[in-house]
C-alpha cells in the first residue's frame, strides 16, 4: 500500500463469475479504508463472498462530481487509502471513475491499477475475429438516425475491428443497423460473459441477425459486440483493381451510369445493392455529382 499519504486504487472486479477476482484485488480491498462502489448493493455480493468488511460508499455517474471532492479531501487530509470498483470489470471504461482518477493525479495522489477482468478483452479473445488492432467505441447512439450516422463514421474512418457495448433491448436493432451499413461484416455478439448463461452469436452479420431474431432469449443479458469489416470484400467500399486504392462513391456512381446507361438516381440504387454503401452516403455523392452536371444530364 502507499506510504506516507493516501493513495487511490482502481480495482478490476469480476464481470460475472465471482471466482475471477484476483488475489491482489482481494488483498487491496481488504487493506484500504474505503471502497467506492458503483452500486453498493451489487458489490456487497462480492465483498460478503470474500469476507471483506471495509466501509463502502456509492460512487456513480449521478454523484461522481460531489463524491470526488469529498473523497479526495479524505485522501489528501486524512491520508486514507481508497479503492474504486464498478459493478463489473475495470473502472473508468464506460463506467464511473475517470473524474476522480484525473483529479487525484492532478493533486499528486498516487494512483495504482489493479488489473483483472475486462469484458472488452474477454470478448475480443473469444470472437475469432482479427484483433491485432481494434477500436473500442463504448455504447453507440440509441436513435436510429444517430446510430446510422455513427456507423457511417466508422466506415469513413475505415475502422476494421471495433468493439461496442449494447443493452439486450436494443441488440437486434444494432445488428440490423450493422447489416445495413456493413453487409460484408463478420461479428461475434457475446452475451453474459463468464456467467452461467453465457452465449454468443457468431458469423457473417446476416447470419448473426437471423440467430438473434430466432432466439427468444436474445433480449436477456448484457452484450459486448465485436465486429470486423474487410473493406476490400464484396459489399465493402470497393477498390480499383490492381491498385488497392478505393473507389469513391462518386466514381462508383459514374461507373454504374456508364455501365447501365442510367440516371444518377438509378445508379445510386444499383451501387447500393452491389456494394452495401449506405443510402445517405450515395445520396450525398449524387448531390455532388449533380452540381457538376447540367439539369438535363441527371
Amino acid at each position: 500500500m502507499g506510504e506516507g499519504k493516501g493513495s487511490l486504487y482502481v480495482v478490476a472486479t469480476p464481470i460475472g463469475n465471482l471466482n475471477d477476482v484476483s488475489p491482489r484485488a482481494l488483498e487491496v480491498l481488504r487493506a484500504v479504508a474505503l471502497i467506492l462502489a458503483e452500486d453498493t448493493r451489487h458489490s456487497r455480493k462480492l465483498l460478503q463472498r470474500y469476507g471483506i468488511e471495509v466501509p463502502t460508499l456509492s460512487f456513480h455517474k449521478f454523484n461522481e462530481r460531489d463524491r470526488t471532492e469529498e473523497v479526495l479531501h479524505r485522501i489528501l487530509i486524512d491520508g486514507i487509502d481508497v479503492a474504486i470498483i464498478t459493478d463489473a470489470g475495470t473502472p473508468c471504461i464506460s463506467d464511473p471513475g475517470v473524474e476522480i482518477v484525473r483529479r487525484a493525479r492532478d493533486s499528486g495522489v498516487p494512483v495504482y491499477g489493479i488489473s483483472g477482468p475486462s469484458a472488452i478483452a474477454t470478448a475480443v479473445s473469444v470472437s475469432g475475429l482479427p484483433s491485432s488492432e481494434f477500436t473500442f467505441l463504448g455504447f453507440l447512439p440509441r436513435g436510429s438516425g444517430d446510430l446510422e450516422q455513427a456507423l457511417h463514421g466508422i466506415r469513413e474512418r475505415r475502422i476494421s475491428t471495433f468493439v461496442v457495448y449494447e443493452s439486450p433491448k436494443r441488440v437486434r436493432a444494432l445488428a440490423a443497423a450493422i447489416l445495413e451499413e456493413f453487409p460484408q461484416a463478420r461479428a461475434c455478439f457475446c452475451c453474459e460473459l463468464t456467467k452461467i448463461h453465457e452465449r454468443s452469436y457468431y458469423g457473417p452479420i446476416d447470419e448473426v441477425v437471423a440467430q438473434l431474431d430466432s432466439d427468444p432469449m436474445a433480449e436477456r443479458g448484457e452484450y459486448t459486440v465485436v465486429v470486423h469489416v474487410d473493406y476490400d470484400e464484396p459489399g465493402g467500399t470497393g477498390a480499383i483493381p490492381g491498385t488497392g486504392k478505393q473507389l469513391s462513391p462518386e466514381a462508383r456512381l459514374v461507373q454504374a451510369m456508364v455501365d447501365h446507361g442510367c440516371s444518377v438516381r438509378e445508379a445510386a440504387r444499383i451501387v447500393a445493392e452491389e456494394t452495401g454503401l449506405s443510402r445517405n452516403e450515395l445520396y450525398q455523392a449524387g448531390l455532388r455529382l449533380r452540381s457538376f452536371m447540367t439539369p438535363g444530364e441527371s
